[in-house]
């Protein structure tokens, strides 16, 4: 077979059946005890030596004194037993009541004795007294120091075990977000907890005390040098995560991690990068990888606009789109906009809209149309969206330039309330909820401290408040970490490569469905020939589907694809960088899975099914070809050229380098076998979208 290019050249079948073979191995027996030295012992002895310092050295103490005490005890009783048979018994005894200095002095010393020697004192001995004052002495300095640097040696202890130990994870950052990050990740009652080093250029003693008390080990150094990376255990660590505010940075800490790392696997290196334009133009293919770049703003919306609240709150309405009114504008703002325009579809409703009210209207409009320059070129779908001049300070009533608003443009579905500052967007957030009527829409609010909107908004009647942008949610170990997420979004892509896969390997897909009907037919002991005809792939589908089920067909499909992926015997569209394993595409069609698998809960909305609630029973929904009418197809291009021009493409012949693709227009311009094609093509995700929405909804789902 001929050898094969890829991004870093040619590649032979079997370098290219390794590019699709999962890389991360299991542990080894060693690796195991290292990574229970590291993520059990050496956390647990960290928080021991900060946080629980008092209290141990207290029962330490309590111990001591009790062991000096029953050994002195035993001896006590010896002697005075000895005592008491001698002449002047009563005398002896007597001096030897508990509680009197010669029985103090007797336990105390007898239990150095019994120590040191092994055996009771020998009061006529001259130097037993030099000996029990030396022991003592000697025993009350060792519990002084050990109990003055309780914290600096359990400490150098966890720090110890910790380099020798491996599966930890480091964390990057001087800002707020790395602290939490890091407090996430150590949590005591968290599934995956790992061991965490955080890594700072300035560190004081008061916050080396405060995140060791949680599990956290702070160190000091820049985080790009090689020597501190080194130390931290880089090489051994599970994920390292630059979330620096300074996206330079955050790349100098990935290159420096991976040059120093022999194998790195995806998700090892997870990269803070707040530029969307920057993470867009970065090369695919390399060793930095798109799947594992993050922007917290992004991370925020995709977590507020997930699921079908805002749906719900429409149809409760009766309006016939989703309208969102954003007041105010940041990162936050510009990130929920961007992805409201790329998941506001649903049967029964016409394009999203969006409506802003800013203090400066132009360059909110300017920083829109810079982020998204395709966004309103093509004349068959443009975003829908105005900016509208608003102070809500200067407003006797804040609502009314909204109403306005909603008069000519249609009633709003909610209002994302969301400033540069905190202070303003609070303030902002309040006055609405005062001032608001029972009909108001419900207000999403940023907030960048825990319960802050909660505890000051509760008391707001008429006017439902939702917070987002939460610190733990985003700096969360499960969004930024775990990665859990996209899992539904790389499984997808898995979907799509394996379909061009059994499209370019036909015969060798349509020889596994001809075998299956044949043991089907023995199975059933059927008599008469099946009428499908040999190379019918469709109908051979169908009638495996019936025979063994919709999973074992699925199954099937997933194995003749990875066993052509394995054996290198894919050839790829030389023209397609859609063609490529997850963690080598780029930006572009990372964030496509994404929001494709994002609105599959919104396809199983519309087909009449809901996620089920904490304390309902769900099931995964069944779709057969009647349940999913023929809108469905023209709703998901729509929804589809939306989001390929919101990511920048445009309509042009087909360059997937250059970012033109020609069907970026009307489903109703495509003729003949083009329509067909496109129809079934935008059909795919709708049968897709039970098994997709599952991995994100555990709970499945319910009928409404």
């Amino acid at each position: 077979m001929a050898r094969q290019n890829g991004p870093d050249g040619p590649k032979s079948p079997a370098e290219e059946g390794r590019r699709w073979r999962r890389t991360r191995a299991r542990p080894g027996p060693i690796n195991a005890i290292r990574r229970f030295l590291s993520n059990a012992v050496s956390v647990r002895t960290l928080r021991l030596a900060h946080q629980r310092a008092a209290p141990v050295r207290l029962l330490m103490g309590a111990a001591v004194g009790l062991l000096w005490l029953g050994l002195g005890a035993s001896a006590a009783y010896d002697e005075m037993r000895q005592r008491l048979d001698q002449p002047g018994a009563e005398r002896a005894a007597a001096q030897m009541a508990p509680g009197s200095p010669e029985y103090l002095v007797t336990v105390v010393s007898d239990s150095i004795c019994r120590i040191r020697s092994g055996k009771l004192c020998d009061f006529n001995d001259p130097d037993i007294r030099f000996v029990v004052a030396q022991t003592a002495f000697a025993l009350l300095a060792i519990m002084t120091l050990a109990f003055g640097f309780w914290t600096q040696l359990l400490g150098a202890v966890a720090h110890a075990l910790r380099a020798i130990g491996a599966g930890h994870v480091i964390v990057t950052g001087e800002g707020v977000e790395a602290e939490a990050l890091a407090r996430d990740i150590a949590r005591p009652n968290r599934p995956r907890r790992k061991a965490v080093v955080l890594l700072r250029r300035n560190v004081s003693s008061a916050e080396v005390d405060a995140l060791a008390a949680d599990g956290v080990a702070l160190s000091a150094g820049s985080p790009t040098d090689r020597a501190v990376l080194t130390g931290a255990g880089v090489r051994a660590a599970d994920r390292i995560v630059a979330i620096s505010a300074g996206d330079s940075e955050n790349l100098g800490v990935a290159a420096t991690a991976l040059n120093l790392r022999k194998r790195s696997a995806p998700g090892d290196v997870l990269v803070r990068l707040e530029s969307e334009a920057l993470r867009r133009d970065l090369p695919a293919g390399g060793r930095l990888h798109a799947a594992d770049m993050f922007s917290l703003p992004e991370v925020a919306a995709r977590q507020v606009l997930a699921g079908v609240l805002l749906f719900e709150e429409a149809a409760r309405r009766g309006h016939n789109r989703l309208h969102l009114a954003v007041v105010g504008w940041d990162e936050a703002a510009l990130a929920v906009t961007a992805r409201f325009f790329r998941l506001g579809w649903a049967l029964g409703l016409e394009a999203p809209r969006v409506s802003v009210f800013a203090r400066d209207p132009q360059a909110a409009g300017q920083e829109f149309q810079a982020a998204y320059p395709a966004a309103n070129e093509d004349e068959f779908w443009k975003a829908d969206i105005t900016f509208n001049a608003y102070d809500w300070r200067a407003q006797r009533n804040p609502w009314a330039p909204l109403n306005d608003v909603a008069g000519a443009r249609g009633p709003f579905t909610a209002a994302l309330v969301s400033w540069p500052s905190d202070e303003e967007t609070l303030r902002c957030a309040a006055v609405l909820c005062g001032r608001g009527a029972g009909d108001a829409p419900p207000l999403i609010v940023r907030e960048s401290k825990e319960e802050t909107i909660a505890i000051t908004l509760e008391s707001a009647r008429g006017v439902r408040v939702i917070p987002f942008a939460q610190p733990r949610q985003v700096l969360s170990a499960g969004a930024l970490v775990d990665r859990g997420p996209d899992e539904a979004a790389r499984r997808l892509h898995e979907g799509y490569i394996h379909t061009c896969v059994l499209f370019q390997h036909a015969d060798a897909y349509a020889a596994a469905l001809r075998k299956g009907r044949t043991l089907g037919q023995k199975l059933s002991r059927m008599t008469r020939p099946s009428s499908v005809a040999g190379d019918d792939i469709a109908a051979l589908e169908s009638e495996f589907a019936e025979t063994f089920g919709d999973d074992a067909l699925s199954a099937l499909r997933a194995g003749v694809a990875q066993g052509v992926l394995e054996r290198g015997a894919f050839i790829p569209s030389p023209d397609g960088p859609a063609q490529r394993p997850w963690d080598e595409l780029s930006e572009v069609y990372i964030s496509a899975n994404r929001t494709s698998a994002d609105h599959a809960v919104i396809k199983l909305w519309s087909l009449g099914w809901r996620p089920a609630g904490a304390k309902e029973r769900g099931a995964l929904p069944t779709l057969g070809p009647d349940e999913i009418p023929d809108a469905a197809a023209d709703l998901e291009h729509r929804r589809w050229c939306a989001d390929m021009l919101m990511s920048g493409w445009r309509r042009g012949a087909r360059d997937d380098r250059a970012m033109l693709h020609p069907d970026l227009r009307d489903l109703a311009a495509f003729e003949g076998a083009d329509l067909e094609s496109a129809r079934r093509k935008d059909r795919d995700p709708w049968f897709a979208a039970p098994a997709v929405a599952a991995r994100m909804f555990p709970r499945l789902f319910v009928r409404k």
